[in-house]
């Protein structure tokens, strides 16, 4: 027998169980049927019209707004959740929004709903039951906040439209407790969102030690990872059937990879490994992460500074990704005492970068660098920069000024930026160059002003510890008390870049 089709009946006949020994619902306000879960802390669940859940046809259609709190009996109670078959197969049910009381979605609570389109599930639920929203043919998309912690077997099983799961916080996503490959709604949609912007390649926050059975599952949308060196294990079928995953670098604190985590990714051509598993080419033990693999890089091909990777290519030392977490980063100013290149895609998508410093020693910035940095606010590059690439810097919505040392304007496409960074970006040019950059492409379009950048020292927020705010200036002369990462400063009459 199939196993789902067993499981499925084996879950039918314990709802049907409980159905048998249910009351009827408590009281019935605005359309809604509640029953009292705790007459002392005053708390209900919404559940269905009368005994049993298929009493009533129909008893919700249309729109259904589930408050926080509703007032029976001049009692006021808090809403706290959604009963074990609440809606199922209430077939002309279209949009229901949750009130930001409910922690709980119970298991078949949505089931059937065929009609279903939209539902707002508010940041207090903490776990979504099995069969939860089974057979929503017509939900086309997803939103699972931050707070969902659980997510039960066959929530999303025959939600055939499904295309998009959109989330705010890709940590939380990483620690959810999937109970099955059809608890995740990417099982269908194979398309993940983070804030609106579509997934494709993403590095995994360092404050994470473990990724969750099935939680990347299906994911289309990706096509490359980087696992940091917190990470130790990775879950069953945690990217099981990514067929567009391309490349994944595994951090050197991997130990467990776990069964089929990788399974039918079929082209994972590219694995770097920085952790002592042993992965070769072609074979199936470690989730078959390196099955499909061309080539697997590992140390000491591999060049680790700090949380930078490196990798040699086509003889030039290249940064290829990035394992930390901060938000403010000064890149190396070389790799093997040699000076190197920012590849293709090097930080792509890494939503947390707010400052990023391209120090002396780097020559050319990749295509697509730096692209999807949507909380970039500031940007300072060399003098040594020869080339930008491509889309080096587009998506990049919040920056909001851009600094160089260079007294050559490096010749580039008006699209390594997007268009809007020309109308709201400050360029800062050296002394005395404000001409040279009026006259190059692409930096025309931007609002440019002179500045001198002599004597500028790059040094470590650590290093100024122990400074009062009276003694760091900003360049207009005026005190700061919080100096950030990747702005110019005066401290003891010398400019410095944190």
């Amino acid at each position: 027998m199939n196993i789902f089709y067993f499981r499925k009946l084996l879950f039918a006949a314990v709802l049907l169980l409980c159905g048998t020994v249910v009351n009827a619902h408590d009281f019935e306000v605005g359309g809604i049927y509640y029953n009292i879960t705790d007459t002392t802390a005053k708390t209900v669940e919404v559940t269905y019209r009368g005994s049993y859940s298929t009493h009533y046809d129909d008893e919700y259609d249309d729109e259904v707004f589930i408050p926080v709190t509703v007032t029976y009996d001049s009692k006021t109670y808090s809403v706290t959740s959604i009963r074990n078959c609440a809606f199922e197969g209430c077939d002309y049910l279209k949009n229901v929004t949750i009130g930001n009381s409910v922690t709980s979605i119970g298991s078949s609570a949505f089931e059937g709903c065929g009609a279903l389109s939209s539902i707002t599930i508010p940041n207090s639920v903490t776990s979504i039951g099995s069969s939860a929203f089974e057979g929503c043919g017509a939900l086309s998309s997803i939103t699972i906040p931050n707070s969902v912690t659980t997510i039960g077997d066959f929530a999303f099983y025959e939600c055939d439209r499904l295309y998009k799961v959109q989330i705010s916080d890709l940590s939380a996503w990483c620690t959810i407790d999937f109970g099955g490959y059809y608890s995740n709604p990417l099982s269908y949609a194979g398309n993940l969102y983070l804030n609106e912007r579509l997934v494709t390649r993403f590095v995994i926050s360092s404050n994470i030690t473990s990724i969750s059975n099935f939680a990347f599952s299906n994911c289309q949308s990706i096509t490359s990872v980087i696992i940091p060196n917190s990470v130790t294990s990775i879950g069953n079928c945690a990217f099981s059937d990514c067929t567009n995953l391309k490349s994944i670098t595994i951090g050197n604190g991997v130990t467990t990879i776990r069964y089929n985590a990788f399974y039918n990714c079929k082209n994972l051509k590219e694995v770097i490994n920085l952790s002592i598993l042993s992965l070769n080419a072609g074979t199936t033990y470690n989730g078959y992460i390196a099955y499909y693999a061309n080539r697997v890089i590992s140390t000491p091909d591999v060049s680790l500074v700090d949380d930078f990777v490196f990798l040699p290519i086509d003889g030039v030392n290249t940064l290829v990704g990035y394992c930390g977490n901060d938000i403010n980063i000064i890149l190396p100013d070389n790799c093997n005492g040699q000076k190197y290149v920012v590849g293709e895609n090097a930080f792509k998508d890494y939503v947390k970068l707010k400052h990023i410093s391209i120090v002396d020693g780097i020559t050319i910035i990749g295509k697509s660098a730096f692209e999807g940095c949507t909380n970039l606010e500031s940007l300072y590059i060399s003098s040594d920069i020869e080339s930008i690439g491509n889309n080096a810097f587009t998506d990049c919505n919040n920056l909001m000024e851009i600094k160089t040392g260079a007294i050559r304007a490096v010749t580039a496409n008006e699209n390594i930026f997007s268009t809007d960074a020309y109308n709201n970006v400050c360029l800062y040019v050296p002394t005395g160059r404000k001409f040279a950059y009026e006259k190059a492409v692409p930096w025309n379009k931007f609002y440019i002003t002179e500045m001198d950048f002599t004597g500028i020292t790059e040094i470590s927020p650590d290093d100024i510890e122990g400074f009062d705010g009276g003694a760091i200036y900003d360049l207009q002369g005026r005190p700061v008390s919080e100096p950030a990462k990747g702005s110019i400063y005066i401290i003891d009459g010398k400019k410095v870049a944190l």
